[in-house]
């Protein structure tokens, strides 16, 4: 029997190289954005991402709509009136990177996706990940939880996508292995194997010491699309 590696991860903002080193190593990546959004605190990675200036670690910020009382689901999350986030975002990316080797093709890239009108949070994530995902002619099928009409919670929830779309290899990212339990998915014939979200230093504008674990953009401003993609692809 062929093998059929299915990815899932909620749609983060402007996600970082692991991210999208997990949907290269997909057959199928799925977007889980119909699972609870976190009301709590300032945010999450759906709707934060840090890049760099100066050497320190900043944010980019979508500003969401939290007038509302119990749950909303993450392609529910709607944005805040009365907030220039758009501007705000380009703003931030034209003053920190603006001597950065690939700034003019990356910011091209940003302005695209922020050109278009957006209902939700989800939607401005979603379009953002496959629009890199076609400039690097990823072949990963990606497809949208909501569209699968999938019920269940947890661990078992990413077994029921991963059998709907007819996969029988769970890709992890690696540190996983703590909280999802493996036995469960090779009782209903999956396999489940880990993908290394680390990867090499880069050179960084404006700073002495590297910092890790930013968004994609800051590797994409600073070595561009070629070396960002190999970055991706190296690695288990």
């Amino acid at each position: 029997m062929s093998k059929k590696i299915v990815g899932i991860h909620q749609p983060n903002l402007f996600p970082w190289l692991g991210y999208f080193r997990k949907i290269y190593r997909s057959d199928t990546f799925v977007l889980l954005d119909d699972v609870q959004f976190q009301k709590a605190g300032r945010g999450n990675w759906c709707n934060r991402a840090g890049i760099l200036n100066n050497g320190e670690r900043k944010w980019l910020t979508l500003s969401v709509d939290r007038k509302f009382s119990g749950v909303k689901l993450i392609n529910e999350m709607g944005f805040a009136e009365g907030v220039n986030w758009k501007s705000d975002i380009l703003n931030k990316l034209a003053s920190y990177y603006k001597k950065s080797e690939y700034f003019d093709e990356t910011f091209e890239l940003v302005s695209q996706t922020m050109s278009a009108e957006h209902k939700s949070i989800a939607e401005f994530n979603m379009r953002f990940i496959e629009k890199l995902c076609v400039t690097w002619s990823f072949k990963t099928e990606l497809v949208r939880s909501s569209s699968l009409n999938v019920q269940s919670a947890s661990t078992q929830r990413l077994i029921d996508i991963t059998k709907n779309l007819g996969g029988n290899e769970y890709l992890s990212g690696n540190g996983a292995e703590d909280y999802q339990e493996i036995s469960a998915f090779e009782q209903n014939g999956i396999s489940v194997s880990f993908v290394s979200l680390e990867y090499d230093s880069y050179p960084q504008v404006n700073t002495d010491s590297y910092v890790s674990g930013l968004s994609v953009l800051d590797a994409l401003f600073n070595v561009g699309f070629e070396s960002t993609l190999n970055l991706i692809k190296s690695g288990k």
